[in-house]
């Protein structure tokens, strides 16, 4: 498993978005990872390309990544930078969301892992899949109620983040109606309490904040920031003791157009509890397709539909003054709800808690067995505990006066002593947020997936976690990659140097490319001098594209050896190739009791002045060979190869002469000469001498 580094380059230049890319078949290579604290989830495997890497406090941003099992042949990079195999890639000052990305290229074919370097704290989620599940990524703020850690996150089917930030007490991470993001946390304005209600933009940069006007509070519980660019706030407001219920509306400039207060329309009699003088204690509002609102009110077990115009509460629906009478529904209606909201067929929607007194809770004011009691007489005169939960659906007849329960999902014995979530996914699943266990079972989801048949198809446990809601949105990766170049590089032709780019991404969908065209085997091409320019482009899962440029200089070596070789009246073959991966190959047709006549050149293409050193593979049965300068014989050292050229300057050459007799009518034969430099780093060029 692995890890990551950020390469911290701004995007430079995002292009126009390709179509998503995904991986061709490659055998999975073995990819593990090291550092202070970190272990990584899910299990690897070929089939996945995206986990998470938990760190911590002693993590420091530090992970160490090593690529093995690949053929041979392979091209491994670590974000973006070529890898060799085998060997532990160190890197340093990540933070929470970098990733680490691994491409393998074997075979014309390319597979990438992604590592999500984790904020410490990150809770380990434990998700399990078991059928077809909605569109996009889950949102959650997973925290403690015992602290302030919290973490806003919008994670994959095997819970592996697409973004990640630590918010402190931060709640109701969401896309919103307007399609931007909306989460809310803590507000520091001065003379306000409660929260305020940040908006972010696709690529997750806060673009507004929003907070009501003349009132003290705005409150996390529920926000709706809607097309047309108003907002929906809900807030608190403590009057003489009891503590008033707001709803209020801005338009696009932030004029209140809407003012609401639950003093107006309920009155503390009429809840189940009040703790605190808390009587209605809101937490859900949701404009409906007539143009109203919905509002849940836990405290008085009712969720009532309000008139946008006038404030009236046109309907309630549960609680001690239900207008409707509850059809199939063996609870009588909900108790302690939240998130109700009017679907599109105009049912009503309900994440219903239930209530019963736990000790543990009990300074929140929020225990207590306070659910109406569906056998009294008359409806709304008595309480009973009932600690199960449930998300249901009722269909109304305003006329009738009835609710008719026609779906509900009730995992027996699951009770979520508060907060929670329900919303109707486009594919007819419904995403359940459950928050905390009325009885501390962190082993229950803290969200869960179910289809029409209320059948669980996807689940998520947060390892002691919790998380006030849970919606299931479409998350596109808004991000382009970024890419890292060197500054002005100067290198050495015909030297072995890395190119020096990187490549990161965290948008969610992976970095799937980082290519350059016109490197040699992933390496500069430093074969001729000059100035160079390098084209980056960097491409992710969701074909959004990067492309950076840089340039290179390649100088003179200085020490640099260039080998040739002519016959009798031919041209020179071999000036100018050098270092080449097979010899340059010369032919020679030698009759028996003839022979063959060839020169040599040594030539010093460097820098600075050197002596070059020249060497023969060992002579053939059948043939002979003598090499000489100015008519003095040389073969002897040159077969040891300690024969030297006097020292050359820069463009100077040495001319050796060959000359091969054939001896008798044995087969052809290859006879291979070296030269190479005696300056350091050492130069070589090779000449094969085919003689037949």
């Amino acid at each position: 498993m692995v890890s990551t580094a950020a390469l911290t380059a701004p995007p430079a230049l995002a292009a126009p978005r390709e179509a998503p890319v995904a991986p061709r078949a490659v055998a999975a290579p073995s990819i593990s990872v090291t550092g202070t604290g970190v272990s990584t989830y899910p299990a690897f495997s070929a089939d996945v390309s995206r986990y998470g890497l938990r760190t911590g406090p002693g993590t420091g941003g530090t992970v160490q990544v090593r690529v093995s099992d690949v053929p041979a042949s392979s091209l491994v990079t670590v974000n973006g930078r070529l890898t060799k195999p085998g060997t532990a890639v160190t890197l340093n000052g990540l933070g929470e969301g970098d990733e680490i990305t691994v491409l393998v290229t074997a075979d014309g074919a390319t597979r990438h892992y992604t590592w999500v370097y984790l904020p410490a704290g990150f809770p380990l989620p434990q998700a399990t899949t078991t059928g077809e599940t909605g569109e996009g990524g889950v949102f959650l703020t997973l925290g403690s109620m015992l602290s302030n850690d919290a973490f806003a996150t919008i994670v994959d089917d095997n819970g592996v983040p697409r973004f990640v930030r630590s918010l402190s007490k931060s709640n109701d991470f969401k896309l919103a109606p307007n399609g931007n993001y909306s989460v809310a946390v803590p507000t520091t304005t001065p003379g306000k309490s409660g929260d305020r209600i940040v908006e972010l933009d696709a690529q997750f940069n806060e673009v507004a904040s929003h907070e009501t006007k003349g009132l003290v509070n705005t409150d996390f519980h529920d926000s709706v920031l809607l097309a047309d660019g108003h907002v929906l706030l809900v807030g608190y407001e403590g009057v003489n003791g009891q503590i008033d219920a707001t709803i209020q509306e801005q338009d696009a400039d932030g004029e209140v157009v809407f003012d609401w207060t639950s003093a107006d329309h309920f009155t503390p009699p009429q809840a189940q509890v009040s703790p605190m003088g808390d009587y209605a204690h809101i937490n859900s509002v949701a404009p409906t397709a007539d143009g109203n609102l919905i509002a849940s009110f836990r405290n008085l077990s009712t969720v009532a539909k309000i008139s946008r115009s006038t404030g009236e509460v046109l309907w309630r629906l549960g609680g001690k003054e239900s207008d409707f009478t509850f059809v199939g529904d063996p609870y009588g209606g909900p108790c302690a709800q939240h998130t109700a909201y009017e679907l599109a067929s105009g049912n009503v929607l309900i994440f219903d808690n239930g209530a019963a007194a736990r000790p543990a809770y009990a300074q929140t004011g929020q225990a207590g067995d306070f659910c109406p009691d569906p056998a009294a007489t008359p409806p709304g005169s008595g309480a009973v505990a009932r600690p199960q939960s449930r998300a249901v659906e009722y269909r109304l007849d305003e006329e009738a006066g009835t609710a008719t329960m026609v779906w509900q999902h009730v995992p027996q014995g699951r009770f979520s002593i508060f907060a929670g979530s329900t919303q109707r996914l486009p594919n007819k699943n419904t995403m359940i947020g459950w928050a905390i266990n009325g009885d501390n079972d962190f082993t229950q989801p803290v969200a869960t997936e179910v289809d029409a048949a209320g059948d669980v198809v996807w689940s998520l446990r947060a390892d002691g976690a919790i998380s006030y809601r849970a919606f299931r949105h479409p998350a596109p990766d808004a991000i382009a990659p970024a890419i890292t170049v060197p500054a002005a590089v100067k290198v050495a032709q015909d030297a072995v140097a890395l190119p020096g780019f990187g490549c990161t991404d965290r948008g969610g969908s992976s970095l799937v490319r980082c290519t350059a065209p016109g490197l040699r085997g992933g390496y500069l091409d430093t074969r001729t001098r000059g100035t160079h320019t390098v084209a980056v482009t960097a491409l992710d899962g969701a074909g959004n594209r990067t492309t950076r440029s840089f340039s290179y200089t390649v100088t003179r070596s200085a020490a640099r050896t260039d080998l040739m070789v002519r016959r009798a009246g031919a041209p020179w073959r071999g000036a100018g190739v050098l270092t080449p991966k097979s010899p340059t190959t010369v032919s020679a047709k030698v009759a028996m009791g003839s022979r063959a006549k060839l020169r040599l050149a040594l030539r010093n293409d460097g820098a600075t002045a050197t002596r070059l050193t020249l060497r023969s593979t060992a002579h053939k049965p059948g043939w002979r060979v003598r090499y000489t300068v100015g008519g003095r014989d040389i073969t002897r050292a040159v077969l040891r190869g300690t024969w030297r050229t006097p020292r050359l300057a820069p463009g100077a050459r040495a001319t050796v002469t060959v000359v091969i007799a054939r001896t008798s009518r044995k087969p052809a034969r290859t006879f291979t000469v070296t030269a190479r430099g005696t300056s350091s780093p050492v130069s070589t060029d090779r000449i094969a001498i085919k003689v037949r």
